[in-house]
């Protein structure tokens, strides 16, 4: 028996490009993002215990969602986790630090960007808050504050992303939490593998 029939699919159009298609009780929003406005207009519509899935072909990147859901939300600690960086990326995400809308930048990479992404890496430890280096392909996002807590799981890292990519932004606050734990975790006492 499926999940879901195609009679609960509603389908919105956004401008003439972009589609929105609302699955099931509400809780979840399927984005096809063929323009920018389409995440403008998604994050401009936030609501808390939501999950919108999407997906884009260079619409937007990693940074464009950080810094919408940023000035959104307002200040938040963010924690974040990537196989790669480059550094136009790093300077947006800098550039919200000195707005003051990321008070805390804790980071998660992948050990080959020290020498990969030299830059990158330059300016995010001089930068951030904390840095640690493993082997990971993980790409998260976590911006947490009082009255919000975002999560950005995909498959683009923190470049710009001319290709097909997809993932999930939820506004759940446990999702966050458990994303959260876990990279602070593996920054603090690098076991949460371990047995």
């Amino acid at each position: 028996m499926p999940l879901f029939s195609s009679s609960d699919i509603k389908r919105e159009t956004i401008g003439k490009k972009g589609k929105i298609a609302l699955v099931g009780g509400g809780k979840s929003t399927h984005i096809i993002a063929r323009e920018a406005a389409e995440l403008i207009h998604t994050l401009q519509n936030l609501a808390p215990d939501q999950n919108y899935h999407y997906t884009t072909a260079g619409a937007w990147s990693l940074h464009d969602m950080i810094a919408l859901a940023s000035e959104k939300i307002g200040p938040a600690k963010l924690y974040l986790s990537t196989w790669t960086i480059t550094e136009e990326p790093m300077r947006v995400l800098f550039q919200l630090i000195q707005k003051g809308l990321i008070e805390e930048l804790h980071c998660l990479f992948d050990y080959r960007i020290e020498k990969q992404k030299a830059e990158a890496f330059q300016l995010a430890k001089v930068n951030a808050s904390r840095v640690k280096l493993v082997k990971i392909h993980a790409k998260v996002a976590i911006l947490i504050n009082q009255d919000w807590a975002i999560t950005i799981l995909g498959s683009a890292n923190l470049t710009k992303n001319p290709r097909i990519e997809a993932g999930v932004l939820s506004s759940c606050r446990e999702v966050a939490r458990f994303h959260r734990d876990w990279i602070i975790n593996e920054i603090e006492h690098g076991d949460t593998f371990r047995k």
